[in-house]
């Protein structure tokens, strides 16, 4: 089974490009955040973690936290002097948050981005900067698998904003202020439990509801396709993408897993992993989709991930089957040890 603990990475090259840089990670607490500023810090960055409210966290050795909010223009012009790169992961995921509140998504995904882009420019030096995105900012899609370099229609306000300020960072790569690249990501899984919204983490929900004994939901037919990548492999892909930025600069590239499932498909797995780990039967039921269901969220999304593959010499670790029994033995193991810490 792949490993799992963030000691390093399976390039030489990825400890050989961090040692000693100075990285900012925004989003650096949130479910895909911690992930890669763990890895960061094995590779031996200083890495610089920014959290938006000043709880404590527990930071990996080699890093260090600060508190700020992103829409604090002077924040960007205190952080960034000195730093080599920046992983842009903090933003407002929810698609359905997006909707209720278009112009607070723009600030938070266009607007905070922006500012700290123009404070990249006045920073005196080319500094990188890897970009959080989302497949679904192509909109919906007329043929699978995507490439990545089809047009762009978004249909939420959520890709609306995304697209722009991935472009803005594209623009400011073209014109050489700095280096950069953007991962539109597809549905992330795996260990760790802080999901950036309600809307995300949904297969880590279900893992956890059938360990409950829940009664797992499939809506419709459960035709629709998704591609999952395991957080772990996510943060690789950046690590990655953030040392092949020669080949990877002012672009954009989708990460898929290569197999991607349908929704029914994913459900039966889960259950039937759950099933094997605790010889309990877990029931699955088919369901009416809500009334209120995004356009966004009927469409089926997979991604051919051979372009950023061959830019960044990249290759999952995680097949989906492994994925998901790792995930399962994960929150297994973590509702055991929470049940006897109330005990």
């Amino acid at each position: 089974m792949p490993r799992t603990t963030p000691t390093g990475d399976d390039s030489p090259a990825i400890s050989a490009h961090f040692s000693g840089q100075r990285v900012l990670v925004t989003g650096a607490f949130g479910y895909i955040g911690t992930h890669v500023s763990a890895r960061l810090a094995a590779a031996g960055a200083q890495v610089l973690m920014l959290r938006h409210r000043s709880a404590a966290h527990a930071v990996p050795s080699g890093a260090s936290a600060v508190a700020g909010n992103l829409l604090d223009r002077e924040l960007w012009d205190r952080l960034l002097p000195g730093v080599d790169a920046v992983f842009h992961l903090a933003a407002q995921t929810s698609a359905r948050s997006s909707e209720r509140d278009p112009s607070s998504d723009y600030r938070l995904n266009t607007e905070a981005t922006s500012w700290m882009l123009d404070a990249c420019r006045r920073s005196g030096k080319p500094i990188d900067v890897l970009f959080a995105g989302t497949t679904t900012q192509h909109g919906k899609p007329e043929r699978l698998p995507l490439t990545g370099r089809e047009p762009d229609f978004p249909i939420t306000f959520h890709d609306l904003h995304k697209l722009a300020a991935e472009q803005e960072l594209e623009f400011y790569a073209r014109r050489g202020t700095i280096r950069a690249t953007c991962l539109r990501l597809p549905t992330v899984y795996g260990p760790g439990t802080r999901e950036s919204s309600p809307d995300c983490g949904v297969v880590n929900a279900m893992v956890r509801g059938a360990l409950a004994g829940q009664t797992l939901t499939i809506y419709g037919d459960g035709a629709r396709v998704r591609d999952f990548v395991h957080v772990e492999d996510v943060a690789r892909a950046f690590l990655f993408a953030a040392c092949s930025l020669e080949r990877c600069n002012a672009q954009h590239f989708l990460l898929g897993s290569g197999e991607p499932l349908t929704l029914k498909d994913l459900v039966h797995r889960i259950a039937a992993t759950v099933e094997h780990e605790l010889g309990a039967s877990v029931p699955v039921v088919h369901v009416d989709p809500p009334k209120d269901e995004l356009e966004i969220a009927k469409c089926s999304f997979s991604a051919d991930p051979a372009l950023f593959e061959q830019a960044a010499n990249f290759r999952l670790k995680w097949s989906v089957a492994e994925g998901i029994q790792q995930t399962v033995r994960y929150f297994k193991d973590q509702s055991a040890s929470e049940i006897q810490r109330r005990n």
